[in-house]
């Protein structure tokens, strides 16, 4: 809210400041296209806008539009700075007394990511004996309740190995629940415990060669339990559960309690 207070104040006392007026139309326009082709309310689809159509353009199209607003606070920067880069005045107090809101502001927002911990690394990982367990190069898919685990302890290896999946966007994800969106959908498929899932799951472990299946031991999903039902045996080193594919070959569909009744 101080930001855009102090947009609106720039732009009534310094309208005839071309770069004022560009500021000002740049930010209706960027926060206009920042809401994409569709009007979305908790979710659901509200209304189409009339220039939906534009985002079918070839470069547009694979824009996350949401990611425009980074531009928008751009503006506001340099907004900021025309703001205090006017000559001393009598009002020059007010102007010193927005920004500091700003400032303030600011603080406020990113004070709950500075009491965040980032969790610890397995010593599977820190220790490096992840060498005995993996090939050089290996790709594996990380199982764990914390989000991006696979790409946290993929760069802690020093890139020694590769990550099936990962967290980057939420336009990639489509429906997959979000505790499921840092893994391969064929992946995340096995929640559904059914044979369609097994086979899909059968089908990119061969196809995109995975060597093996990394479960996070001290933050083991519930259903990671399924894991072993498939047919994959596993073991644990430091603090990782490893269950080799060896390309699925001894992959089955996992028995519930009433099919073996």
């Amino acid at each position: 809210m101080p930001l855009l207070i102090l947009v609106v104040l720039l732009a009534a006392s310094t309208w005839r400041n071309r770069l004022v007026r560009f500021l000002t139309c740049m930010l209706v326009l960027i926060g206009v296209a920042s809401l994409g082709p569709v009007v979305y309310l908790q979710n659901r689809p509200v209304a189409n806008l009339p220039w939906g159509g534009l985002f079918n353009l070839p470069i547009v199209r694979d824009a996350w539009t949401s990611r425009l607003m980074i531009f928008a606070f751009l503006a506001l920067a340099v907004a900021t700075a025309l703001w205090l880069s006017h000559p001393p005045s009598r009002s020059m107090w007010l102007r010193w007394l927005l920004a500091a809101l700003i400032v303030v502001n600011v603080a406020i927002e990113a004070f709950p990511t500075l009491g965040s911990q980032i969790s610890a690394v397995p010593a599977f990982i820190s220790a490096g004996q992840y060498r005995s367990q993996l090939s050089r190069g290996e790709i594996v898919v990380v199982v764990s309740k914390i989000r991006n685990s696979g790409l946290l302890w993929q760069a802690e290896s020093g890139y020694q190995i590769r990550i099936a999946g990962g967290f980057f966007n939420d336009g990639f994800v489509g429906h997959v629940p979000d505790r499921l969106a840092d893994l391969p959908p064929a992946i995340a498929g096995l929640v559904s415990r059914n044979s369609a899932s097994v086979t899909a799951f059968e089908t990119y472990i061969r196809r995109s060669k995975v060597g093996a299946i990394l479960v996070d031991a001290g933050n083991k999903p519930g259903w990671a339990r399924l894991v072993p039902r498939l047919g994959l045996v596993g073991h644990e080193v430091g603090g990782v559960i490893v269950y080799p594919t060896d390309g699925c070959r001894a992959c089955h569909v996992p028995q519930t309690r009433a099919a073996a009744r």
